[in-house]
């Protein structure tokens, strides 16, 4: 069961960190401070 919970919290964190890039871009989309950022975003899509 350990190796089940250590995936399980992998998959958490990997959500989390999903989730703060997320809020990070719609900071920077509410921001828009130009074209720079869109094209970094677009990049790592």
């Amino acid at each position: 069961m350990q190796r089940g919970k250590s995936i399980f919290e992998a998959i958490e964190s990997e959500f989390e960190a999903a989730m703060e890039g997320i809020e990070e871009l719609k900071v920077s989309d509410s921001i828009g401070s130009g074209d720079d950022e869109e094209q970094c975003a677009s990049g790592l899509l």
